[in-house]
């Protein structure tokens, strides 16, 4: 059965914030990103990043709404393409919805419902503007079954996350500075490795041990309270946090302010 394009429009609206048990119910959505088969997602300042999200045993569907999110210091949205779930999709969107740092997608079929092993809804593409946090994750999955109802496959409670790995082993700036008493030291790792990170002073005397542990290739966080190894605070003045760790060697300089 073919449905014109006013009827679809008028059928979509019920899909978001609706849950049923429908003909989909089974459906096992995914977010995949990179080549098929590679082992890590590795990407530079300036990359393009290419985020495929669809969905495996669809009964009979013929629409699909999501919401992607990520962060928006760090992936700047360039737009989407509709994949191969439909010959001659309705795409309703792009909406980037900044404010909640996702974007909202809906796409749907005239030709009536489908039954579906696998497929793409579509790509949405990101330019990667730090790549220490380039994770995102399908927060809302839901499609419209032959009879319009929909089902809700994926939801904030329950989110499908798509993980993403460094090109490059590098320190980056602690959050805040300066501080007081405490800030947040952020790394990555390109391969899993072991970390050390200590505080010195600028006499060079040791204050702190944040890290020496082993750590897996991804985006990483040190807290530093403001401390010195017996726990005691220490004085304002500035501080050296140094990184060793997957043949990398580094040190930056913060400001604690009390």
């Amino acid at each position: 059965m073919k449905y014109t394009k006013i009827t679809i429009l008028a059928c979509l609206t019920v899909l978001a914030g609706t849950a049923f048990a429908g003909s989909n119910s089974a459906a096992r959505p995914f977010v995949t990103a990179g080549t098929p088969g590679e082992a890590a997602l590795k990407f530079e300042r300036g990359a393009t990043m290419t985020v495929r999200i669809g969905a495996a045993d669809l009964a009979a569907v013929q629409a699909v709404h999501f919401d992607l999110a990520y962060d928006t210091d760090a992936l700047e949205f360039v737009g989407f393409e509709a994949g191969d779930l439909f010959d001659d999709p309705l795409v309703l969107g792009p909406f980037v919805r900044t404010d909640k740092k996702v974007v909202d997608i809906t796409i749907a079929t005239s030709a009536g419902p489908r039954a579906v092993d696998r497929a793409e809804a579509g790509t949405v593409t990101f330019r990667v503007l730090d790549p220490a946090r380039t994770d995102v994750a399908l927060v809302s999955f839901q499609t419209g079954d032959e009879n319009w109802k929909p089902d809700t496959q994926v939801s904030a409670e329950n989110p499908v996350t798509l993980k993403t790995i460094p090109a490059r082993t590098a320190l980056l700036a602690n959050v805040p500075n300066p501080f007081n008493p405490t800030t947040t030291i952020r790394y990555q790792l390109a391969n899993t490795a072991p970390v050390r990170i200590d505080i010195y002073d600028v006499s060079g005397r040791h204050v702190k041990r944040l890290v020496d542990e082993t750590r897996e290739a991804g985006s990483h966080t040190a807290e530093w309270r403001g401390v010195d190894e017996s726990g005691s605070a220490v004085s304002s003045g500035v501080y050296f946090y140094r990184f060793e760790g997957d043949g990398a060697r580094v040190s930056r300089r913060m400001t604690l302010i009390r």
